[in-house]
């Protein structure tokens, strides 16, 4: 081989490890792309020290900040059905789902008095027009909590492929999860009121209660693209947290805490009892 024909063979392969390297790199990014963050947007109400960021309410969330000394709590509201959540007192953004669709909303904050008597200070009514009313279940929120850094966004798009169909996605991070997390039963039976999981401590330590497994297995699904809620209510008698996951058109639960117990009764759809989800 001649020294120009070997130059000209190298600069062949150059560029085509640097067209490789670079299909690699777009597609990493867009399977990155398929994972939804909430953004504040400017489009905000601001009253007496409490900021509230409405420019999610199309896709499904509100944010809300107030920095106080005292205890906070937050009831997010549409007709009959109210939500309430805790709020950081440190003054920085916290993310409500908009769970119930399209609609009008009612944002109130109350601050702890004493004891369990809080007072309202502040209030707002809002409309949330959703083009799609399950982009609420594909965003991380106080109860599913996880951002672009966080451990349980690259294990998820590490565990999935853009190639995947939901159902396999589900059946890939379902399996993970019921072979990597065991069941907590001394945090299950000391948890505290007003507990929130924490996905990396989950993914770090290995073991956790229905709420943590419920919270990890939704939100991995989130990062993938499918609509995914936690359900909280009860089973047999037995308050518990699971997941409903929208596949093929509608809503189908998903209990992999059972799977990870060895639970021995049959448990049928119509055993649980949801009183509220996020």
């Amino acid at each position: 081989m001649g020294w120009r024909e070997w130059r000209a063979r190298s600069r062949r392969y150059r560029a085509q490890a640097l067209l490789l390297c670079a299909l690699f790199l777009l597609g990493s990014a867009l399977c990155a792309a398929a994972a939804l963050f909430p953004q504040p947007s400017g489009d905000v109400y601001e009253k007496d020290g409490t900021t509230l960021d409405v420019g999610g309410a199309s896709s499904g969330y509100v944010m809300l900040k107030r920095s106080a000394d005292a205890q906070q709590r937050v009831r997010v509201s549409q007709g009959g059905q109210a939500f309430t959540y805790s709020l950081r007192q440190d003054g920085e953004f916290e993310v409500y789902p908009l769970q119930l669709g399209s609609g009008e909303y009612e944002i109130r904050v109350y601050e702890q008095v004493r004891g369990d008597q809080y007072a309202q200070v502040y209030s707002k009514s809002i409309r949330a027009d959703m083009p799609d009313e399950n982009l609420a279940f594909l965003y991380p929120n106080q109860y599913v909590w996880y951002t672009p850094d966080s451990t349980v966004v690259s294990l998820s798009q590490e565990l999935c492929s853009a190639e995947m169909s939901d159902k396999e996605k589900l059946t890939a991070l379902y399996t993970y999860v019921v072979k990597h997390i065991t069941y907590d039963y001394i945090k299950a039976a000391t948890v505290q009121s007003g507990y929130m999981p924490d996905l990396e401590v989950i993914l770090q330590r290995g073991n956790g209660i229905c709420f943590d497994i419920a919270s990890l297995l939704a939100a991995m699904l989130r990062v993938q693209g499918v609509p995914a809620q936690i359900a909280i209510g009860n089973v047999h008698g037995m308050y518990h947290a699971w997941n409903r996951v929208y596949l093929d058109g509608e809503w189908s639960i998903v209990d992999a805490t059972l799977r990870v117990m060895n639970y021995g009764k049959e448990v049928r759809a119509s055993d649980y009892r949801m009183e509220r989800y996020y």
